[in-house]
């Protein structure tokens, strides 16, 4: 008896649990077709990253990302690792759409081919590339978003920018954010936004938090963005400023300096 299925004889009404138990044969078909490898210490929503066993103590965060996949035909996924988003979603609905960014080009794509191969009625389109740079060249409308890639609040705000041009509904967009609280700023900026929707899903390994966004032009250009923008731009340049200070003062001067003209966009990754 596997994890799911012990959680499920606590738990027998839990009908995405129940369908969740079709993850397993393919959690360990992605783990058999990376040759059985994986980055170490990147996680996901199915394990931690450190041993490549399924976590059922995340199953929280599982079922929030199953039920937006059930409800909408297409995804941008920003963070595709080794594919477990995507599966959770592909088991939640067989025919969606998803287009996932990545940066590792090996066990990215090893990991969707498997999942083309195996769920032959989704569109699976994946990129390598960083995501900052690759948004501004998709001019293809999303129903829903997952920002999982950079942790860091240079990333996930540019990214969010980004995205918000990008959604099919032209009045609210849809976001799930793993692991924001990472960072902070953004998350506690977040308020400031009209908010339509709101859901959590806080776990051992990880906290997954979903927005529906207001994003009418009367919004959009309200003093809520504005003040948004302000707040995390204040952030960002507070941010360099640190960097450049451990530069003055000596302190991890190359990984500082790479840093800065990283996000500046002066040096690729």
């Amino acid at each position: 008896m596997n994890d799911i299925e012990n959680y499920l004889s606590s738990n027998p009404s839990d009908d995405i649990a129940k369908d969740l138990l079709n993850i397993i044969p393919h959690f360990e078909g992605i783990y058999n077709s990376t040759n059985r490898t994986f980055k170490e210490l990147h996680g996901s929503f199915l394990f931690d990253g450190k041993q490549y066993k399924y976590l059922i103590s995340e199953i929280e965060r599982q079922k929030l990302l199953y039920q937006i996949a059930k409800k909408n035909n297409s995804c941008l996924e920003i963070g595709t690792n080794i594919g477990h988003s995507s599966l959770i979603m592909l088991i939640a609905n067989p025919n969606i759409s998803i287009t996932t960014i990545d940066i590792e080009p090996q066990l990215s794509k090893l990991a969707t081919d498997y999942l083309k191969k195996n769920f032959p009625n989704s569109k699976i389109n994946l990129i390598n590339a960083s995501s900052p740079e690759i948004l501004k060249k998709i001019n293809n409308k999303f129903d829903f978003f997952l920002i999982d890639g950079d942790h860091t609040h240079f990333a996930v705000f540019r990214e969010f920018k980004q995205i918000l041009k990008m959604s099919k509904d032209t009045k609210v967009i849809r976001v799930l954010f793993d692991d924001l609280d990472m960072v902070p700023i953004m998350k506690k900026s977040m308020k400031i936004l009209k908010i339509n929707d709101f859901k959590e899903a806080n776990c051992p390994g990880g906290y997954s938090s979903y927005y529906e966004i207001n994003t009418e032009k009367k919004i959009i250009n309200s003093m809520r963005f504005i003040v948004f923008n302000f707040y995390n731009t204040i952030f960002n340049s507070f941010s360099y400023f640190k960097h450049f200070l451990k530069i003055i003062l000596g302190e991890k001067k190359k990984i500082a300096l790479k840093e800065i003209l990283k996000n500046l966009k002066l040096i690729k990754n």
